[in-house]
């Protein structure tokens, strides 16, 4: 097994031993916003794989606060203009989008999202990925979103955040993109 199947792995268990594909669970460590009275800020993990390019999860109504989406898609090249891009879409706004050059064999592509809610209804949050000459991993993405504690701040960001941590790059693969400021 290489390197960034471990770290990829690595990724997919936690995710998955927070409940990752369980009912979205009553409460966290973080309350709502006070100024969202009756709003909850749970973890949200009531997720669904639809097909090898998207998984979606479902943010229950009456939900505020701070989160952070953290994706992961991975794809094996089977031609020589492999490429993998990736997208996080919260609601109907997308955090970030990403395609990057050409690789070879297996890769991989991590990215996260940082948005604060504040929903009477639900809404979805959604990965989705694409290839050019390339087969993504049947399984679909793989995605973990987390509640944060609330800072005062409204915003949604993103970020490429490059290779999970003790990976090393993918052979083949070009460097990370560097973040814009």
């Amino acid at each position: 097994m290489r390197p960034s199947l471990i770290a990829v792995l690595a990724f997919t268990l936690s995710a998955a031993s927070a409940g990752a594909n369980a009912q979205t669970s009553p409460a966290s460590a973080y309350p709502a916003p006070r100024f969202l009275p009756g709003y909850t800020h749970p973890d949200i993990t009531q997720c669904q794989t639809v097909g090898a390019g998207r998984r979606e999860c479902t943010v229950p109504a009456n939900v505020g606060g701070r989160y952070l989406v953290e994706a992961v898609g991975l794809a094996t090249g089977t031609g020589p203009n492999a490429t993998l891009g990736m997208n996080i879409i919260v609601g109907e706004q997308v955090c970030i989008m990403q395609t990057d050059g050409k690789f070879k064999g297996q890769y991989y592509m991590h990215l996260v999202c940082e948005t604060t809610l504040a929903t009477d209804s639900p809404i979805k949050i959604a990965v989705n990925l694409a290839t050019r000459d390339a087969t993504l991993d049947p399984g679909g993405p793989k995605i973990s979103i987390r509640a944060m504690p609330w800072d005062g701040v409204i915003s949604v960001r993103g970020a490429n955040a490059g290779p999970l941590p003790g990976a090393p790059a993918a052979k083949g693969a070009p460097p990370p993109a560097k973040p814009a400021h």
